[in-house]
């Protein structure tokens, strides 16, 4: 099965079949800005790394929240199940089909 990209994900409706969110999930190009994210999402750095997906990625801040609200658990699960996730940047999770993003992945 091919891998998930952003664009995939954002062209369907809703990008997240389990929430049902409809918006866009943020795509930063850059993986060492990706990385800089990933390490405040690591340290628990909230608001911060919120911060910085609306400052690199360029949008709203419902999108930078619902970005950062669907990186999965450190450990390689799912944000909202615990189901060990496919480690890309974006995938569904197998158990619950929530999207998982992980911004410390190559494209």
């Amino acid at each position: 099965m091919p891998r998930l990209t952003f664009d995939a994900v954002n062209q369907r409706k809703p990008g997240c079949p389990k929430c049902g969110y409809k918006e866009t999930f943020v795509f930063i190009s850059n993986l060492e800005e990706r990385r800089e994210v990933f390490a405040l999402f690591e340290k628990k750095r909230t608001i911060e790394a919120i911060g910085l997906i609306r400052r690199l990625g360029g949008c709203d801040l419902v999108s930078a929240k619902a970005t950062y609200q669907h990186f999965a658990n450190l450990d390689g699960t799912c944000h909202r199940c615990g189901t060990p996730v496919e480690q890309s940047l974006i995938s569904d999770c197998p158990k619950c089909h929530s999207v998982n993003i992980r911004y410390d992945e190559e494209e």
